[in-house]
């Protein structure tokens, strides 16, 4: 997940639901990692087809944003960003609206994922 905004240390993500898709927001208290939140959501807006630019998945953090745990899911979206203060609000939209109730379903079950994740990873240290 080294292009993931969501995965920069002290980040946070919500989710918002909107009509043709989600919105993530996310910030972090620390400037540095704004920073890179920021730098990390511009390589995600224009990823495109996740399996046209980016390696095979092999969970080395070369994936393709079809599989994982990424809240930014490409396949049959498109993602674009803005900043906010703290950090920024990506929106994915569902490029077909009959895909927006599973994209919004996905997203949040990744946003979750992650957050167990983390908590976990902060447990075993």
């Amino acid at each position: 997940m080294q292009n993931c905004p969501s995965a920069v240390a002290s980040a946070t993500t919500r989710v918002e639901r909107a009509s043709d898709g989600v919105d993530l927001v996310i910030t972090s208290p620390d400037p540095d990692a704004q920073r890179e939140i920021f730098a990390r959501a511009f390589v995600q807006s224009w990823q495109g087809d996740p399996l046209a630019h980016v390696a095979p998945h092999t969970g080395e953090h070369g994936g393709p944003g079809s599989i994982g745990y990424c809240p930014i899911i490409h396949a049959d979206t498109t993602v674009t960003y803005a900043a906010i203060p703290g950090g920024v609000r990506v929106h994915v939209a569902a490029r077909h609206p009959l895909d927006v109730p599973a994209l919004q379903q996905a997203t949040e079950a990744r946003v979750i994922a992650s957050r167990e994740r983390a908590l976990q990873s902060r447990s075993s240290s």
